[in-house]
C-alpha cells in the first residue's frame, strides 16, 4: 500500500471514530442531552387535584417517601424474593380489615409481600396510603405484587437489621 493510499485509510478511521461519540439514546428516543433539557413538567406529571380512583384516593404518580437508601431497598428485595404473599387486595380494597391483617403481618414479620387482585391500576397510590397509615416503607412495586418494611416496635423481636444491609 502506498504512502498516501495509508495516510487516507488513517483519516477516514479518524473520522470514523470521532463519529462514535455521537450521544447515547435511552429507550424512549430521547438522547441524553435533549431529555435532561425538557421541562421539569413534562417528565413529572403532577397530581391533579380533581382526579380521584375508584377508591375514592387522589390519583398521583409521586414516590413514596422512605427513611430507607437505595441500597438497603435492594438487599431487602433481595430478602423477600422467595416469600409468598402474606396479603391479598381484593376487590373490596384499601378497608380496615386489610389494613389491620397488614399492620399484624409486619409486626410478626416486619418483610412482608402483598399482591393486588383487584385495582391494579391504582396500586402506586395504594401502596403509598398503606405506607402512610401504617408507618412503614414500600419496599418495591414488582408487577402486582408491593413489598413492605417495618421494624418491629420491640428492639428484641427485630429480625431484620436495616443498618447491617
Amino acid at each position: 500500500m502506498s504512502r498516501s493510499g495509508l495516510s487516507a485509510l488513517l483519516g477516514a478511521l479518524t473520522v470514523a471514530v470521532v463519529h462514535v461519540g455521537l450521544p447515547l439514546t435511552d429507550p424512549t428516543g430521547y438522547s441524553r442531552q435533549r431529555r435532561n433539557s425538557l421541562p421539569a413538567e413534562s417528565v413529572m406529571p403532577k397530581e391533579s387535584p380533581s382526579a380521584t380512583s375508584d377508591s375514592g384516593l387522589p390519583v398521583t404518580d409521586a414516590q413514596p417517601r422512605s427513611n430507607l437508601t437505595s441500597s438497603q431497598r435492594k438487599a431487602l428485595r433481595g430478602m423477600a424474593h422467595d416469600f409468598k404473599p402474606v396479603v391479598q387486595l381484593g376487590k373490596a380494597g384499601l378497608t380496615p380489615a386489610l389494613l389491620r391483617s397488614l399492620n399484624e403481618a409486619l409486626e410478626q414479620h416486619e418483610l412482608i409481600k402483598m399482591r393486588f387482585l383487584g385495582f391494579k391500576d391504582e396500586r402506586k397510590v395504594l401502596c403509598n396510603e398503606i405506607s402512610a397509615r401504617l408507618d412503614c416503607d414500600l419496599v418495591g412495586l414488582i408487577g402486582h405484587v408491593a413489598i413492605f418494611f417495618r421494624p418491629a416496635r420491640d428492639p428484641e423481636r427485630r429480625h431484620i437489621d436495616v443498618k447491617r444491609l
